[in-house]
C-alpha cells in the first residue's frame, strides 16, 4: 500500500448549547482565526440569532 504525505484538515464546528444541534460548520486547510470569525458572522446571518455568549474549546483562532 502506498503511503504519501498526509493531509490535515480542520473541521470547524458551531453547536447550539441548548438544542446540541450543529447550527455552523466548515473544514479548512488551515487554522485561522479570520476564518473562525467569518464561521460564526455566516451562522449568525443565516440563523438570525446573534449570541449572548461564545465558548470556544480549541485554541487562539477562536
Amino acid at each position: 500500500m502506498p503511503t504519501g504525505p498526509r493531509i490535515w484538515y480542520h473541521a470547524y464546528v458551531i453547536i447550539d448549547i441548548f438544542s446540541r444541534y450543529i447550527v455552523g460548520h466548515t473544514v479548512e486547510a488551515a487554522e485561522s482565526a479570520q476564518r473562525a470569525e467569518e464561521l460564526i458572522r455566516e451562522t449568525i446571518v443565516r440563523n438570525q440569532i446573534v449570541p449572548e455568549t461564545v465558548h470556544a474549546d480549541r485554541g487562539t483562532s477562536m
